[in-house]
């Protein structure tokens, strides 16, 4: 397998290969260096994304002369990541381009004790760089090392949390091929089952008991780091939507709801159509006072989710998450504005809260 990563950082590279095997055909680069050393928030995704870019840019440009036609291209960047609680987390991003698509993934979540606070605030007030990508000009393991907390910057969780980088970067590379493994078991079936839809087929994907329990433990994880997952019940939506919802409920200890389209139930039922369906919930499924989370496949114009909302709040619950597997991009700012004014959010909570989204992929 012949790969190029992105960075010639030694502990990068022996993960990849503890993880790939030490067979591989490794070639390292940097590229264009003007990247925050220490990406903050969203800025360890978009730093991925862009040193994958540039990787492909000088490929085009031939200014990679390797000869060498790359099996996967992957970029690894750690950032911090400030959560809902105000825990301060490091986080490992893990960008693949295969193909023509490309994978990110972020795991790897690594408390950073409060006892290191003024590293932080250090960071915050002298180091901070505003631009297109949110990070610091010097590295929180740089200003361990100035403060006399650490000794290595490059891992200085080894010291400070005992826990070695590597071992965080092997297991976000793990799930991120996992993650990779589950996305291509699922079949893209285009203008169906109508012109202009896209259906995507998950049953190839519960077919294979390793690759649904992988995805039950993704799923778990990235709700617990989400901004809003106070909830007791699980709601899931359609055939795909109710047997994620249905594992997910049992992995959270949690009651599972089912909202099924044109069926019924017996009864007492609550429904309500849309798009020429009729969705229907059980009227005593859900208490009044109950916290709702959502599970659906696949959002496109947040019509489904919206109409479950709708039905759930009759019955007296308070959605307070959605989550799907997979998103329509063109789509998804318009649905979560519709998915929030059904919740009846004013939006202006910050960015994870206008629409209590959570997408896996």
């Amino acid at each position: 397998m012949k790969i190029a990563l992105t960075s010639h950082n030694k502990i990068k590279q022996d993960a990849l290969k503890h993880v790939l095997g030490d067979d591989i055909e490794l070639v390292c680069f940097t590229g264009n260096n003007e990247l925050p050393p220490q990406p903050f928030a969203e800025g360890g995704k978009k730093a991925c994304s862009q040193r994958i870019s540039n990787c492909l840019e000088d490929i085009k440009k031939n200014i990679i002369e390797t000869g060498i036609d790359f099996d996967l291209i992957i970029s690894i960047e750690n950032s911090l990541l400030i959560m809902h609680n105000k825990k301060v987390y490091d986080v490992c991003n893990v960008c693949v381009f295969k193909g023509e698509t490309t994978y990110m993934t972020t795991d790897g979540y690594l408390e950073v004790p409060s006892l290191y606070n003024n590293a932080l605030l250090e960071l915050e007030h002298k180091y901070k760089i505003d631009g297109p990508i949110p990070g610091f000009s010097k590295t929180l393991g740089e200003i361990l090392v100035e403060m006399g907390k650490a000794t290595d910057a490059n891992n200085w969780m080894s010291e400070v949390l005992k826990y070695d980088r590597k071992d965080q970067i092997v297991n976000t590379l793990t799930v991120s091929f996992n993650t990779i493994d589950i996305r291509e078991s699922i079949k893209k079936y285009e203008n169906y089952p109508k012109e202009g839809d896209t259906y995507f087929d998950m049953n190839p994907l519960f077919n294979k008991p390793r690759l649904y329990r992988r995805l039950l433990e993704i799923s778990q994880k990235s709700l617990s780091f989400s901004n809003n997952t106070k909830f007791n019940k699980i709601v899931g939506l359609k055939s795909s939507g109710q047997i994620l919802a249905s594992g997910m409920a049992a992995k959270f200890g949690v009651g599972y709801v089912s909202i099924i389209k044109n069926d019924n139930f017996p009864g007492e039922v609550y429904e309500k159509e849309c798009n020429n369906d009729i969705f229907r919930i059980q009227k005593d499924s859900i208490n009044k006072g109950d916290n709702i989370l959502i599970i659906d496949d696949v959002l496109t114009n947040g019509d489904s989710l919206t109409t479950a909302i709708e039905l759930i709040k009759k019955c007296g619950g308070n959605v307070s998450c959605c989550f799907v597997l997979s998103k329509t991009d063109s789509l998804f700012k318009d649905a979560c504005k519709k998915i929030s004014n059904a919740i009846g959010d004013d939006g202006d909570d910050g960015e994870n809260d206008k629409c209590d989204m959570v997408v896996l992929f």
